[in-house]
C-alpha cells in the first residue's frame, strides 16, 4: 500500500496568542522574545508575504495529526494501515 503524501498545512491570518500581534508593526511593540532551554531567544510568530501574523487552522492541524498517527501506529514510520484484508507495505 503507498502511503498518503504528507498534507499541508493551511495558513490564515491571526494574532499572536502571546502578545497579540497581528502583523511585524506591531510584534516589533508588543512582543518580547522569551529565551528557550537552550538559551536562545525567540519569538515564535510566524509572518506571510504581507507581514501579517499566521497560523495553521485548526482543521489542516488536525488531517497533518492524522498523517503522523498513521505512521507511527507503524512503529517504523513507514507503512500506512491498510482497509481489511488488503497487506501493509
Amino acid at each position: 500500500m503507498i502511503c498518503p503524501p504528507q498534507p499541508a498545512l493551511v495558513f490564515v491570518p491571526a494574532a499572536r496568542p502571546r502578545c497579540g500581534a497581528r502583523n511585524t508593526d506591531e510584534a516589533d511593540s508588543l512582543c518580547e522574545p522569551q529565551q528557550d532551554s537552550s538559551g536562545e531567544w525567540d519569538c515564535p510568530a510566524r509572518f506571510g508575504p504581507d507581514n501579517q501574523v499566521i497560523a495553521p487552522t485548526a482543521e489542516s492541524l488536525a488531517v497533518f495529526d492524522a498523517w503522523i498517527d498513521v505512521h507511527q501506529s507503524c512503529g517504523d514510520g513507514v507503512c500506512c494501515a491498510a482497509p481489511a484484508g488488503e497487506a501493509t507495505s
